[in-house]
């Protein structure tokens, strides 16, 4: 891991640059501060954001996500953990199933613990993951850069920095404020298959979150209620005051958008309604999300035209 900053006196800008968090690279930039602001803000920042990548790399043998999806943590559980696991869940109900960290068999394997059950059971003590929890694996890739970016907006106010713009990894950003020669954070969405402008975004006190599949990679995002790779030429952004919520939507929407059983989705289904565990089990739509997170500005691209919802 590699972090570095400048500071540029004459502008009162500082500028951070950190490779390797969370296997990507982490972009702050600060209009108006001293430097000393700017370098103990981006200080705690890369401390805390390398400390949850640590802590959630399912790749790093030696992390406790890694630890527990291998039944070495005999049951136990870090507060930090259980934390972000019960955000999780909360948002697991709240999409009616298109956002769960539990990966594994089928979640037609809703017959498998979720993140309900399995944080029930650190709670109540019991003893270590059964061979069904062992096949449900925790995966916070679609959660972890906007739980970290909800984080670092708390520390940037509390140092009362009112204009920044937080880059992580080029999918999940935040922008405070507006740039220093403009009144917003303009940011474009490049089409990766054609290079063409999808969308430009003015961007001001909200965050972005962009999910979907690339030229080289895809089927990585999968359909939790149905268990298919949602291979799809699309891409999803999703604009919400909330970082954290425009990272789970993002997935959660292009999920949404792009399952053949979507579209089917009766239109009265009520937004705390939960979802069907049956293998039949119908995968809720992009208007239900719009109603659950009325916040949120959802947008579905496919080649030729972005349709928004």
């Amino acid at each position: 891991m590699t972090i570095e900053s400048e500071y540029d006196e004459g502008l009162g800008l500082f500028a951070g640059r950190a490779e390797g968090i969370m296997g990507t690279r982490l972009e702050l930039l600060c209009a108006g501060v001293e430097r000393s602001v700017g370098e103990r803000v981006w200080q705690e920042m890369t401390d805390d954001a390398a400390a949850l990548s640590r802590m959630l790399n399912r790749f790093d043998p030696a992390s406790e996500v890694s630890r527990w999806n291998a039944g070495l943590s005999e049951g136990n559980m870090s507060a930090p953990l259980q934390d972000i696991l019960s955000v999780a869940e909360d948002y697991r109900a709240r999409t009616g199933g298109l956002f769960d960290i539990c990966t594994g068999t089928r979640s037609l394997s809703a017959r498998l613990p979720g993140p309900s059950a399995i944080l029930s059971s650190v709670l109540s003590s019991s003893p270590g993951p059964s061979a069904a929890f062992r096949r449900r694996r925790l995966d916070f890739g679609g959660i972890a850069k906007g739980y970290a970016l909800a984080r670092m907006e708390i520390m940037l106010r509390a140092e009362g920095i009112g204009n920044a713009f937080v880059d992580f990894g080029g999918s999940s950003m935040l922008a405070l404020g507006h740039h220093p020669h403009g009144d917003c954070w303009k940011i474009s969405l490049p089409d990766p298959w054609t290079g063409q402008i999808l969308d430009i975004f003015s961007l001001r006190d909200c965050a972005l979150s962009v999910s979907g599949n690339r030229p080289g990679y895809t089927g990585h995002i999968v359909n939790p209620l149905t268990g298919e790779h949602c291979d799809s030429r699309a891409l999803v952004s999703v604009v919400s005051p909330d970082p954290l919520e425009a990272e789970i939507l993002s997935t959660a929407a292009f999920v949404a958008g792009t399952s053949p059983t979507s579209e089917s989705t009766l239109a009265a289904m009520s937004p705390a309604a939960p979802c069907p565990d049956a293998p039949d089990a119908r995968t809720p739509s992009l208007p239900f999300l719009r109603a659950a997170f009325p916040e949120a500005k959802i947008t579905l691209y496919r080649p030729g035209s972005p349709a928004t919802l």
